[in-house]
């Protein structure tokens, strides 16, 4: 090492645990008077030869399942079963026979394609009991057999979750009915319950030894969609209640001339912001599956402020999708705009987005 007098700079890199460094340091301070002492935060990865993937080796559908759900039979009408979807927020509905085995499935798709019903069930506790009763009403004596799906796919409570995920996302369901060895139902494995359980196990390693796999996690960059459905905020009303009926998802992100993210517009904010009089060329574009026209709007020349939602939480491209879920998730978000460093929009990252991501990280 040489003799302190040579005027050769040396430099000692040191790791260990941040409470021994701290009981270590004033020590070094006493022995090294005029060294130079800088402190890094740094992660420690573990080497494995193969990633062990977002989720716990151990865990199973049946580990994370919702056991405390709602069914019906074929027998119930389907306004009932609406009504159940909408008081437990569960918008998949076993149907199942007097053994609880399951017969079919109940789905908002299957309102929407043999139901007749295509406004959202999101948007149903926003109306009045007038405007829900007059969308309703031609359901009153349609009965859940004449809807569900009598094809539906399931998984044991034994398969491993990205299993689970895969036929999620392959037959594009929100929830998946799990089932025990004699076909009974058991419960019901949501999107949700997976995410939180990616949270579980990233938190679980955060307070164990705090040690990852060193494969370098996803960036959101990898992930997001590019295509985004936008509009400036200098549109006016009726440009933007046009633009949303045509999103896929009723949601749009809000800018500036510049790209620079400004809000956000959703069909669940303007239900909240309009009055039932401003909204129901909306409703009636929505659920006869027609254009929305210019002149149906009241006020249709209004700046968008009316229904702009402001101060949305946004994500960086550099960020990873298990960070990004924990925004999601704590948040209550199903989707989150991406900006770059100067806080311009480059994309967005939703909850379907990411399970996909999580699939590819599991195979």
């Amino acid at each position: 090492m040489g003799n302190r007098g040579e005027s050769v700079p040396m430099v000692i890199e040191w790791v260990d645990r941040a409470d021994r460094i701290h009981l270590t340091l004033p020590h070094l301070d006493e022995m090294l008077p005029d060294a130079l002492i800088t402190i890094e935060s740094i992660g420690i990865y573990r080497a494995t030869l193969r990633s062990r993937g977002p989720f716990s080796g151990d865990q199973n559908a049946g580990d994370i399942m919702q056991t405390a759900i709602q069914t019906v039979t074929e027998r119930v009408s389907l306004g009932k079963a609406i009504a159940l979807m909408l008081a437990y927020n569960q918008t998949l509905l076993p149907v199942v026979d007097e053994q609880k085995k399951i017969v079919g499935i109940l789905t908002e798709l299957d309102i929407v394609r043999r139901g007749g019903l295509r406004v959202p069930l999101r948007l149903l506790p926003l109306l009045t009991k007038e405007e829900g009763n007059e969308l309703l009403a031609p359901l009153a004596n349609t009965l859940v057999s004449e809807v569900m799906s009598r094809e539906w796919r399931s998984v044991p409570t034994k398969a491993l979750i990205p299993q689970a995920l895969m036929l999620m996302i392959e037959w594009d369901y929100i929830y998946l009915p799990v089932l025990d060895t004699h076909q009974v139902l058991q419960g019901l494995l949501s999107w949700s319950d997976v995410l939180s359980a990616v949270i579980s196990r990233d938190d679980s390693a955060e307070e164990g030894s705090g040690v990852r796999d060193a494969d370098e996690p996803t960036p959101v960059s990898l992930v997001m969609q590019s295509r985004i459905p936008q509009i400036e905020q200098t549109a006016t009303l009726g440009l933007a209640l046009q633009r949303l009926l045509e999103s896929p998802d009723r949601y749009l992100v809000v800018v500036d001339e510049r790209g620079y993210v400004q809000g956000s517009v959703s069909d669940v904010g303007v239900f909240q912001r309009l009055s039932r009089a401003e909204r129901a060329p909306l409703l009636a574009a929505m659920q006869q599956g027609t254009p929305l026209e210019m002149g149906q709007v009241a006020g249709a020349y209004r700046g968008i402020e009316v229904i702009l939602e402001r101060n949305v939480p946004t994500i960086a491209p550099r960020e990873n999708i298990v960070d990004a879920i924990h925004r999601l998730m704590n948040l209550r978000l199903e989707r989150a705009p991406v900006v770059d460093e100067d806080g311009r929009l480059v994309g967005i990252i939703a909850r379907g987005g990411l399970l996909r991501a999580l699939t590819q990280e599991s195979r």
